[in-house]
């Protein structure tokens, strides 16, 4: 984990060498298999918490796994590994 200016410093960065960032977020993003995923991608997943801090969601594009019967949200960790599954998936 990086404090969060080293954070926001390394992703304009990458933005700058032509990288996508996407953040998952619960409501609202791209469903992940409209993604025409690259090598080139970063894939952002905050805590269960507070999720990605919002002036992070600022400079990324929203992601968001589809969940049926009203699930709120899942598991950080099961969403990420979600996240990299479907991205891995559609190659």
């Amino acid at each position: 984990q990086l404090p969060a200016e080293q954070g926001e410093q390394a992703l304009r960065e990458l933005s700058r060498e032509g990288f996508s960032v996407f953040a998952a977020v619960p409501r609202g993003g791209e469903v992940p298999s409209r993604i025409g995923w690259t090598e080139r991608d970063v894939l952002l997943v905050g805590n269960e918490s507070h999720g990605v801090p919002d002036r992070v969601l600022a400079t990324a594009a929203p992601v968001t796994l589809p969940m049926r019967n009203q699930t709120e949200s899942l598991n950080a960790g099961v969403a990420a590994s979600l996240l990299i599954y479907e991205r891995h998936r559609t190659d």
